[in-house]
Formats: structure tokens, sequence, C-alpha cells
């Protein structure tokens, strides 16, 4: 599936590709097979948004170290200041989740090459379940971009079984952030309380509407 979207987006094997890189199985399958296919191997890039509990990131981090270091696979960690993500909140308005993405992508958006994301399939379905509730134009509805300038989303067709699964198989430690099991934002209880109660046709019509 990967290489097949490399093919069709025209991507070279010997490009540069920085992965954004959590260290969940997500990204971490994503790391892996890009480590496999590409003859220049993948960069991860790995934002401490400065807001879990400290030695829960610590260990998140020695993680993904090892992780990298097994694949042969470069690891930057960039860290933002203490207090940088309830800073950004209170000058724009915005909530805590908002914030951390802005500012993890403007360290994406610093990066000198393609930029690869581990959105999958589940992730699609959520955020045009999001989009529909909020009351979004069409056009807003066409969800998670395949590619959208340097960006680019591999997995997008995949669902998150699948990439649980290819962790498993494969004997990959991938690491768990605490927060993505508490309801504290929308994404969180779509995908805690609704997603599960949508069964394979709902889903795939979600994400066909993302597609048109």
């Amino acid at each position: 599936v990967v290489n097949s979207y490399l093919e069709k987006n025209k991507i070279a094997k010997d490009e540069k590709i920085y992965v954004a890189f959590s260290g969940g199985a997500d990204s971490l399958a994503l790391l892996t097979i890009l480590s496999k296919v590409m003859t220049t191997p993948p960069i991860a890039v790995y934002v401490d948004h400065n807001l879990r509990n400290r030695a829960e990131l610590d260990l998140e981090i020695q993680r993904n170290i090892e992780n990298c270091n097994k694949l042969g696979c470069k690891l930057i960690i960039h860290t933002l200041e203490q207090g940088e993500v309830n800073k950004l909140c209170k000058a724009d308005r915005i909530t805590v989740e908002a914030a951390a993405r802005l500012l993890r992508y403007s360290v994406f958006d610093s990066l000198d090459s393609f930029v690869a994301t581990a959105h999958n399939y589940d992730d699609q379905v959520e955020s045009v379940f999001m989009r529909l509730l909020s009351g979004s134009t069409f056009q807003s509805l066409a969800g998670i971009r395949r590619k959208r300038g340097k960006y680019i989303r591999p997995l997008l067709d995949i669902k998150k079984s699948d990439i649980e699964s290819y962790c498993l198989k494969n004997n990959l430690t991938f690491s768990y952030n605490s927060t993505n099991s508490q309801l504290f934002c929308l994404r969180n209880k779509i995908r805690r309380l609704v997603a599960p109660a949508l069964n394979d046709e709902l889903k795939l019509s979600l994400v066909n509407i993302s597609n048109n």
C-alpha cells in the first residue's frame, strides 16, 4: 500500500522524508514501513508539548530513541517551553488540543522536505463526523487530504486495527498517550463513544463523503 502511494504521488525512494513521530502505534508503523521501502532512511520528528506527566514523557522519549536506533533512523526531538501551549490557548482563545496542533505543525512547517503523518482510515472517519457535527460546509467535509503540499499520508486508507496488527506481527513496542482515553475534547469523545457504534458501511459512507 505504501509503495503504491509513493508511486502514485511520484515520490522517489531516495527522497528525504520526515515522519511526524509520536511513538504511538500509527507513527511507529509508518516509520518502520518507510525505513524498509525507502533507500534514504526517514527522519523521525518528535514534538514534546510539555503537557503530560514528565515521567510519562521521559519514558516515551526513551522508547522513541530505542525504536529509532533499531530502525537506523535519525530522531529529532523538539521540546516546547513549559506553558507554551497554554499561553497560546489564552492568546488565541482556542483549546489545548488546537494550540498543541498549531505549535506542532509550526515545527513541521519549518522542515525542508516531505513530512509524512500517520493519519489512518479511522482518523478520516472521525474527522468527517466531527465536521458534520459542527455544520461545516460541503467543501470542508473533504476531510484529511492524502497529500497537501509537502504533507503526505501514506496510511490514510489503512484501518487502525490493521496497523495495530502490523505492530504486533513485527514485535514493535509503541508508546501510549494517557490523554487519549480522556474525554476532554470532541475527537476523543467520538473515538471512544461514537466510532465503536458505527458499522463498516457507515464508516465507508463517511469516507466517501471526504473523497467527493
